[in-house]
Formats: structure tokens, C-alpha cells, sequence
């Protein structure tokens, strides 16, 4: 990607104005009105909102190349939605397995103190399926209300556990077999072999480092 010619791009100021919008738009609505509607309707909302704002500003590029836009998305977006079903399917496969079982009981099972614990178990589903969101789900659908009776008998704000299971999850869900990894293999065209030791040290490395620093940060100083 050459950017050293930037005289067809748009200023910086007008490119992120639609980014902006989106997150000013969700902040508003979820902090600030505290919206009953769902989190996922508000971010359409505000990708739409995105979206017709950028073809406001930028309607003489946006139009000028119409046909071969709409060309573009939809094949990016069906290789993105393919492989991130087939991945996803994967991880269905793994969660149905009765390996995937015996992984869940023995992470769920670990006496130690609750916090970690549940790092630990929230960090092996993810990595057994592939994604922070699934590790996420299944550990909090399974034991999520036990371990925050047990935080809270021990004195632990629930605000830790919530943190602390989010790095978790983030730490160890980008093995070779996650969607978003193959996702960005798949778009950029580099071959795992080259590439695979980087996303590992920034996705994995560097996340898991926060969940040990979160953790320690809590228990030497009492830092939520």
C-alpha cells in the first residue's frame, strides 16, 4: 500500500468524522439516555448513520466508482461472511466434542482463588473454539452466576471478574484455527508461515500480559 501520493484521498479531519459519529452515537445512547434498545440495534444505527454521512461527504468519489464499489463489498463481504461461517461452524463442531467437555470440567473445576480461575477456564474455551466472544459466553451461561457469588463472598468487585475474563478471553482466542485470524489471512494474501509468529506475540503475548498485569495490579495494590 503506497500512501505517499495522498492527493486523491480525503483530509484526515472529513476521513474520520464518520467514525467519530459512530461512537458518539452509541456513547449517547447507551451512557447518556441509556437507551432500552439492544446493543446490536444501536451499532446498525450508527454504521447507517456511518455510512450515509460518508456518501455525503465523499459523494463525488463515492459515485464516481459506484459499480466497481458495490463489486468490491460484495466480494469482500462474502469472503468475510463464508469464512467466518465455516470457522464458526468449526467451533460448534469443538464445543460439541466430548474432548471440548472433558477441557470445560477440568478448567471449571481448578480450586483456586475465583478470579483466576476463571481467567483460566475463560481462556481455554476460547481457545478450544476459536473466539473471545464464544469463550465468553459459555463460561458466563455456565458458571457466570456462581462466580460472582463467589467473588462477592470473597470481597472481590464484580467490575474485577468483568475485566479480568475479558482479558481472558482476548488472550488466547487467536490461534491458527480463529475466524478473525483466518479472515485477515484470507484478505491480505500473506501466508500464515510469514506472518503467524507476529499476530501471535500482539494477539496473544501482549493480551495475555494484560491479564497478568490486571490480575497482579488487583492483588498487590487492590486496583480495580
Amino acid at each position: 500500500m503506497d500512501v505517499s501520493n495522498r492527493a486523491d484521498q480525503p483530509p484526515f479531519r472529513l476521513a474520520i468524522l464518520p467514525i467519530l459519529l459512530e461512537i458518539v452515537y452509541i456513547f449517547v445512547l447507551q451512557q447518556v439516555i441509556k437507551s432500552e434498545w439492544d446493543t446490536n440495534f444501536i451499532i446498525i444505527q450508527a454504521l447507517t448513520f456511518a455510512c450515509i454521512l460518508i456518501v455525503i461527504l465523499f459523494h463525488k468519489k463515492v459515485f464516481k466508482n459506484i459499480r466497481q464499489l458495490f463489486d468490491d463489498a460484495a466480494d469482500k463481504c462474502l469472503v468475510a461472511l463464508m469464512t467466518t461461517a465455516f470457522v464458526t461452524g468449526f467451533g460448534g463442531v469443538v464445543q460439541a466434542s466430548h474432548g471440548f467437555e472433558i477441557i470445560q470440567n477440568w478448567a471449571f473445576s481448578l480450586d483456586i482463588n475465583p478470579l483466576i480461575s476463571a481467567c483460566i477456564a475463560t481462556g481455554v474455551v476460547a481457545c478450544a473454539t476459536g473466539s473471545c466472544s464464544s469463550g465468553l459466553a459459555i463460561f458466563l451461561s455456565v458458571l457466570g452466576p456462581q462466580y460472582a457469588a463467589l467473588c462477592t463472598q470473597q470481597g472481590i468487585p464484580l467490575e474485577m471478574l468483568h475485566r479480568s475474563v475479558i482479558w481472558a478471553g482476548a488472550g488466547l482466542d487467536s490461534f491458527p484455527h480463529s475466524g478473525s485470524v483466518v479472515t485477515a489471512w484470507t484478505y491480505t494474501g500473506i501466508k500464515p508461515k510469514d506472518s503467524y509468529k507476529y499476530m501471535f506475540v500482539t494477539n496473544i503475548g501482549f493480551t495475555t500480559l494484560g491479564c497478568i498485569l490486571t490480575l497482579a495490579l488487583y492483588f498487590l495494590f487492590g486496583i480495580v
